[in-house]
């Protein structure tokens, strides 16, 4: 007990043994995952509150999960159960928690809501939601700290009234982060279980609001002996509030902090924060809705392809507010987001202005230009941020340095918070760590923009790969750990690093750690993280004016050796660190350096809970029988089969028939254009203007046939597929997985070659795998890159990896969509669909023939073939209003989606709607061969519904000509139409003509408008901003 910088899981863990006999886990990581801890501490006898060493189990995560738990119920009612989960099996426990429910067991699973998305990327997934309707309470804590109370709440409401409760939490910063959190003792959580309970053994009141107001009063007591407010529902806000949000996942920390920071300034608005979902108590939820309130917006995560669905917490507040509400009803919004969504204060402050203005809630609106931040939240706080790659030894200085700031005297009067990301599948395995350093610290602060004051780079691999600066402030200290000297860093460092460490004016210091290490006669991977948190310390504290030794600090965070010993040694690393810290001035000439184009990212992503690899452990693919797949098909309902279209994706498809497929370039030219129509008859598809056809390609049978026989896989045998939460299987073939599926063909990123290596028997080959997949073997990736090697090369090359299907097709990334621009207006082709498609084809340095795999799928498809789609919504849109000229411009396939708006104009002119003007711009190469939809484009022109025609066949003359002159001829017109008329202009088509086509247009409002070069620029600018400047290249 009392407060510690521990492992954010420890939070709730510390509770769940100290109140539980019994505890159940049921990872889907390999490690770092929820109720780990109690593992360790059940191996090592320690006893729980009661004096008992707890029994811990862990389980597998598949369907049907959670029957153990029933088993044991049933033997030992009195017993005190708890189980750990992740909201993927949540997904698998949910028939049987409908029978614990009704069996009334007191049961808490702590539930960490994590998940992936489409590229392994880590996601906070609420999914556990989806139990709301199985009778079991619901409870949601929105912070570490929280993580750690709520989890005491829950197991006393669970015992005091006997219903089986979720306590739901952020996963990912619950397995990644470490903070200073105040741990109730054993003792005392002891007498709170034993005053806490009920003493008549009477059965449970079945009246909602009973239930919840008992469930207030114990939020209430452990929110009095912990000094923080829990309720059912808590109101954050303006007590005359007109807009409100309603928030219940893992938005919520942000939307609050950003509530309270509008409020402060004088916006009349409010949430309320969901503390208890089930049961759910209108009488409770109505008391916090300020009267005054005239919206209602209902945030909720909805899995991919369910936005379409009422979301439950929606459907809730609609029947209290229906049902309840007295005086003038609020609108109602459903505000539905995807998971893949990541809220910052910009995303609620741009919800919050559309729901004011009354426009419809689109989270797809990018924030990121809006400066909006939460500035008041910031004050005081410190930012540190470290970079290491995994295969070296750094990663623990970090977490030393917190440790070192909770436990010194002179250092712990401020609060520590570290927060991990790693990305195991990039350049080698990337981590970064985030510490905080503040007064008052929150989980939302790491969600929060705050620049760094200090940057510590372990691998400066790194910054070529990263903008490593982008979060420096002014004046912040930056640290390299390299054997480079200083003049290296003339040649080494990269043109925008240097560039941005002169215009910060950063503090640049170089180390090399390994050589302090090496000269102190230490083992490096042990020792190198000492070197590094001293350097830190010592620059932070000289910086700070900390009167403190940094001796000292080190001698407390090991306090338990032998002192002398440790202080002998802890002095030598002081004085050799402080020796070989190098300060570095910037030089006057980086700040005239010629910065790159090329944008680096700044941040890594997630996808990985630890330094090693962890995949899912979820249900594995299986081989079956031809009996097997009969007897499912023959009996559908008794074991559960049903014939779905790819229900691998997550996304709405159609099946659509080929009508018709037709070149569209000379047999005897080089390039392959062609136009292909689909029957949509029957199918339901409905498509905008704009907007891109998505296909899901296959791959070369004949190719595919080939890689079999060599890997020995009978094409007609059947394997079962599990879908993400692992509850059903999809059966297919080998032979349709490797056609219709699996990328096989594709190019591998890292991680394959890090997942192969697993496999292979021959060391030379494992450790070649792993040496490519390393940041030393970046230049033969890169090389592999550009030749192209795919999976199936990589697979042909190491004969010695060779693992089983069905952990093969576990590895080999699915194929994904390739999106067309549709080239045709529904209302003119009711009944079909066109595309405009260009075969990509080329040669690598070897001299293979490579193919674009759904170009190619495409250009051979038969008519009467069918084809599996989906639709993309776009940004290409016609003006509002039909008189608004619209100025297209369209390179080769670019102009797809212009034949659709120049359809669309022609049908809305037949209906006797006045159109206005329409300008083509269109470029190719020759006009004898590339004069895509010719006839039809001169049709239209001298019928005048296209305006102006314009034609740039850059190779039909000696000099190069291109859309971008011809539109510089168009000085004037492109002025009046965009500028006076309010006209639009789109680009589609590749992007080196993006800069051309800008300037010709600023070009046009100088020279026709007379406007100054800046103010032709803002003019372009705004836009921009409007919309009506729309760029669709690739």
């Amino acid at each position: 007990g009392g407060a510690k910088f521990v492992d954010n899981k420890t939070a709730v863990a510390h509770i769940a043994y100290a109140l539980s006999d019994t505890i159940f886990i049921y990872p889907t990581m390999h490690s770092n995952y929820s109720g780990e801890q109690t593992l360790h501490w059940s191996a090592q006898n320690m006893k729980n509150a009661f004096g008992k060493v707890c029994n811990v189990i862990k389980m597998d995560t598949r369907s049907g999960a959670s029957l153990a738990i029933l088993g044991a119920a049933s033997f030992a009612y009195s017993g005190k159960f708890v189980a750990f989960a992740s909201s993927q099996s949540i997904v698998s426990m949910l028939p049987n928690l409908y029978t614990i429910s009704k069996e009334r067991i007191p049961l808490t699973i702590h539930v960490s809501a994590h998940g992936f998305d489409d590229n392994m990327n880590n996601i906070a997934n609420y999914d556990a939601l989806m139990a709301r309707d199985t009778g079991f309470g619901i409870i949601n804590s929105y912070s570490t700290q929280e993580m750690h109370d709520i989890a005491l709440i829950t197991h006393l409401i669970s015992a005091s009234t006997k219903t089986p409760f979720l306590h739901v939490f952020d996963g990912i910063k619950a397995a990644c982060g470490n903070s200073l959190l105040n741990l109730i003792p054993y003792a005392e959580l002891l007498k709170l279980s034993k005053e806490i309970s009920n003493p008549s053994n009477s059965p449970p009141s079945a009246n909602t609001i009973i239930i919840v107001d008992k469930i207030d009063s114990i939020m209430k007591r452990i929110g009095k002996l912990v000094g923080r407010h829990y309720r059912a529902f808590e109101y954050v806000g303006s007590r005359d509030a007109n807009i409100l949000l309603v928030s219940c996942g893992g938005e919520t920390a942000i939307v609050k902090e950003t509530v309270k920071h509008l409020n402060d300034n004088g916006k009349k608005v409010g949430v309320i924060i969901v503390r208890l979902y089930r049961p759910w108590s209108e009488k409770h939820f109505l008391a916090m809705v300020p009267k005054t309130v005239k919206k209602v917006a209902v945030l909720e995560q909805v899995s991919n392809g369910s936005h379409d669905m009422g979301s439950s917490l929606f459907n809730d507040v609609v029947a209290s507010m229906i049902d309840s509400w007295t005086g003038d009803k609020p609108q109602l919004i459903d505000a539905k987001y995807p998971m893949s969504k990541q809220f910052t204060p910009s995303t609620v402050n741009t919800l919050l202005q559309q729901l004011e203005s009354g426009g419809n809630i689109d989270f797809n609106i990018d924030p990121s230009s809006d400066n909006f931040q939460i500035q008041s939240t910031l004050n005081n706080i410190k930012r540190c941020i470290f970079w290491d790659v995994e295969s070296k030894g750094t990663l623990l200085s970090n977490q030393h340095i917190a440790n070192v700031f909770t436990r010194h005297s002179k250092l712990k009067g401020s609060k520590v918070s570290s927060l991990s990301t790693f990305d195991t599948f990039n350049n080698g395995g990337v981590v970064t760590t985030n510490l905080l350093f503040g007064n008052e610290l929150t989980d939302v602060l790491h969600d929060l923009k705050i620049d760094a004051e200090y940057i510590s780079i372990h691998d400066t691999t790194l910054i070529s790969k990263y903008d490593i600066l982008a979060p420096a402030k002014e004046g912040a200290i930056v640290i390299l750990n390299t054997n480079w000297t200083t003049d290296d860093l003339e040649t080494k460092l990269p043109n925008d690093f240097r560039y941005e460490a002169f215009k910060r004016k950063i503090k640049l210091y170089i180390i090399d750690a390994n050589k302090v290490v090496h000269d102190l006669g230490m083992n490096v991977d042990d020792h190198i993280s000492l070197i590094l948190q001293i350097a830190f310390l010592r620059l932070t504290i000289n910086e700070a004016k900390i009167n403190c030794g940094l001796e000292d600090a080190l001698l407390e965070l090991y306090d338990g050796n032998n002192e002398k010993e440790l202080s002998l040694i802890l002095h030598s690393a002081v004085q050799e660190t402080d020796k070989a810290l190098t300060f570095v001035e910037p030089p006057p000439a980086w700040q005239i350096l010629e910065k790159s184009e090329h944008t680096l990212p700044s941040f890594i992503n997630s996808n990985s809970f630890g330094k090693s690899i962890d995949l899912q452990l979820l249900v594995k693919p299986k081989l079956g029988s031809w009996h097997t797949a009969i007897r499912n098909a023959l009996f559908k309902e008794a074991f559960g089969f049903s014939n779905i279209q790819r229900p691998d994706v997550g996304e709405k498809t159609f099946v659509i028939t080929v009508s018709e497929n037709r070149r569209l370039t000379p047999t005897s030219y080089d390039r392959y254009l062609f136009h292909i129509e689909f029957d949509v008859t029957g199918t339901g598809l409905k498509y905008d203007l704009g907007e891109a056809l998505g296909v899901y390609g296959h791959n070369d049978p004949k190719e595919v046939n080939e890689f079999l026989e060599d890997y020995g896989l009978n094409p007609d045998d059947l394997i079962s597929i599990p879908n993400k939460e692992g509850d059903k299987f999809e059966t297919k073939t080998i032979y349709q997985v490797f056609v219709q599926i699996l990328d096989i063909f594709g190019r591998p990123a890292k991680r394959f070659y890090e997942s192969l290596a697993l496999y292979a028997t021959d060391e030379n080959e494992k450790n070649r795998l792993l040496w490519i997949a390393s940041s030393e073997g970046s230049v033969e990736f890169k090389r592999r890159v550009a030749e192209t090697i795919t999976y199936a090369d990589l697979l042909y090359e190491f004969t010695s990896a060779r693992p089983p299907v069905e952990d093969l097709v576990q590895i080999i990334a699915p194929i994904k969509p390739r999106h067309y621009s549709i080239a045709s207006a529904q209302s003119v082709h009711p009944n079909s669909v066109h595309l405009l498609v260009v075969t990509v084809e080329w040669e690598t340095s070897a001299g293979k023939k490579r193919f674009g795999q759904c170009t190619r799928y495409l250009s051979g498809l038969k008519v009467g073939s069918q084809v599996v789609v989906s639709i993309k919504p776009s940004v290409m849109k016609l003006p509002p209003r039909d008189t608004q000229p619209v100025i297209m411009a369209g390179l080769g396939t670019g102009m797809a989606p212009f034949r659709a708006f120049i359809e669309e104009r022609a049908y809305r002119k037949s209906k006797g709607i006045e159109v206005g003007p329409m300008i083509l711009y269109f470029g190719s190469r020759n006009r004898s061969m590339e004069y895509l939809y010719g006839e039809e484009l001169e049709a239209y022109h001298t019928e005048g519904l296209l305006t102006y025609l314009r034609l740039a066949f850059s190779r039909d003359q000696p000099h190069k000509v291109y859309i971008q002159h011809k539109m510089k001829d168009d000085a004037e017109l492109l002025h009046q139409y965009l500028l006076k008329d309010e006209g639009w202009f789109y680009l589609c088509g590749p992007t080196w003509p993006v800069p051309d086509v800008k300037d010709a247009i600023v070009s046009s409002f100088v020279s026709a408008g007379e406007l100054s070069l800046g103010d032709a620029s803002a003019a372009l600018n705004k836009l921009k901003d409007l919309e009506r400047y729309i760029l669709e290249v690739y």
